[in-house]
Order: structure tokens, then sequence, then C-alpha cells
């Protein structure tokens, strides 16, 4: 059994952990009250069972963030470097070998990443300080890397994170941080307007439940493929081109299957196909910045 000759824990911040906590739970009262209409409005089995269990996930992982009051955080000592943290309310450690280590990045927020020789993620978190991070990749011995915001911030570009592929040009990051924006806007328009759809009508609630769901259909798979992107991910740039195109179509058909309305469909499509336009533009030659 091996027994360190040094040991270093770093748990994790109070302050993150509350600020975690409490957009966990709007977020969760937000969707909750959206598959309550849902339930009343359109199928009680379906929309309340997925109520039902996103309420004991959401339980599970309230009871984790419990148990890692107590001992979760970043830990490494002479022979290796982890993590401890909760999955659905169950321990889980995360336990690397030191030498697995190539750099750490820390990145603004601030969140500590830390890459293997692989160039893997091995572990990463925002939930400890920023001096606790300075702290472990003073103790680990690695390279670091540390974000600096630029002296002149691109009002919509994403943050100079560095990535696999380094810091990527500011063009994908252009379109990115629009993929991100624009998926985010439609998100939140669906989320905040689903409690309008109750004084509605039948058929009009009707449609516009499924306008609102079409919505955040398209709010999603903008912000998954804009963080893609940002992050660097393999084929990001072709899934953002191809799955960003796809998106465009769909929003404005899917508007006029539901209304058979050829002027909002064209607006949808005036808006969309604007936004996967320049999205086009700054990444058809990524490799410029």
């Amino acid at each position: 059994m091996h027994h360190p000759k040094e040991l270093f824990f770093a748990h994790w911040d109070p302050k993150a952990e509350r600020t975690g906590l409490i957009i966990a739970s709007v977020v969760a009262v937000i969707l909750l009250a959206g598959l309550g209409l849902f339930a009343y409005y359109v199928s009680v089995p379906i929309f309340g069972g997925i109520a039902a269990l996103g309420l004991i996930w959401f339980g599970l992982n309230l009871f984790g963030e419990w148990r890692e009051r107590r001992a979760g955080g970043v830990f490494a000592d002479d022979l290796h470097v982890g993590k401890l943290t909760t999955s659905n309310g169950r321990w889980v450690r995360k336990v690397y070998d030191r030498s697995s280590v190539l750099e750490s990045n820390i990145s603004i927020g601030p969140t500590l990443t830390v890459v293997g020789v692989d160039g893997s993620t091995l572990f990463w978190t925002s939930a400890i300080t920023a001096a606790d991070m300075d702290r472990f990749v003073a103790f680990v011995g690695c390279k670091v890397n540390r974000e600096t915001p630029p002296a002149q911030p691109d009002p919509i570009a994403a943050a100079p994170i560095r990535t696999r592929l380094g810091v990527l040009p500011l063009r994908v990051r252009r379109a990115a941080g629009l993929m991100q924006a624009a998926g985010g806007l439609m998100v939140g328009i669906s989320l905040i307007n689903i409690p309008r759809m109750a004084g509605l009508s039948g058929q009009l609630r009707t449609q516009g439940l499924e306008l609102l769901a079409s919505f955040a259909i398209y709010g999603v798979v903008m912000v998954a493929l804009g963080l893609a992107l940002a992050r660097g991910i393999a084929h990001s740039r072709e899934a953002a081109l191809a799955g960003g195109g796809v998106a465009a179509i769909f929003l404005p058909v899917a508007s006029f299957v539901i209304y058979s309305n050829p002027v909002v469909s064209a607006i949808f499509a005036a808006l969309t196909v604007t936004a996967y336009g320049l999205v086009f533009y700054w990444l058809r030659e990524p490799e410029k910045s």
C-alpha cells in the first residue's frame, strides 16, 4: 500500500457550490413548470413521467452535492493526481498517475483543466478558488498555460481558451460565439414564454407549444455545436457547418408546418439563414485569424 510522502487537497469553494446550486434550482423550476404545462395540456403519462424522472435525478444530484460539501475536491500526492466528486449521488474518484500529466490550463472563470500526455483532458473543475488552482499546479509542478483576456475583446467571439489545436483563430471563435448566442437566445425565448401558453385557447396553445419546442430544439443544437467548436473538439468545424445548416432550415420549415403562414416562415428563414451565413463566412477559412 502506498503511503504518500506529500499530500495536497483543495476543497470545493463554498461560493462556487452555492452559485451552482442556485443556477441548477432555477433551471429545474423552469423546466418543471414547462413539463407541467405540457402534461396538463398534451399528455399526463408522457410529460408527467418525464417530470417525475427529472425530479428523481435532481434529488440524487442534490444528495451528491450535500456529500461533496464534506469531502469533494481535487488532490495530488507524490505519485497521483485526481478529483473527488459525485455522479447521481455516488462518489466518483478520478485518479491518474502524476507522470501522466502533461500540463494544466487555467482559463478565465477561472477553470482548471488538467491535460494528459496524450492530449486528452484528465479532469477539469471551476469549483475551487483561483488561489487553490495556483497551489495545485505549483504542487504538481507541470507546465501551466494561463488564459489572459484580450486587450480589446471581440464582442461576439468565444473566449480564447487553449484547446488541443492551440488558441483558435478569431474567425472560428466568432462563429462559435454567434452559434452559442443565437442558440441561447432561442432557448431563453422558449422557456420564458411557456407560462403564457396557459392563457391561449386549445388550438393556439398547441401550436404555440409546438413552436416553442422548435425554438428549444434549434437553440440546444446551436449551443451544443458552438460549445464543441469553441473547445476545438475533433470535426467540430464540419459539424458546425453541417448541423448549423440543417438547423437554419429546420426552424422555418417547422414554423410553416405548424402555422402554414409563409410570412412567419420567411421571417424565421431570414434570421436563421443570416446567422448561418455569418457562421459559414467565418468558418470557410478557419486557418485565418
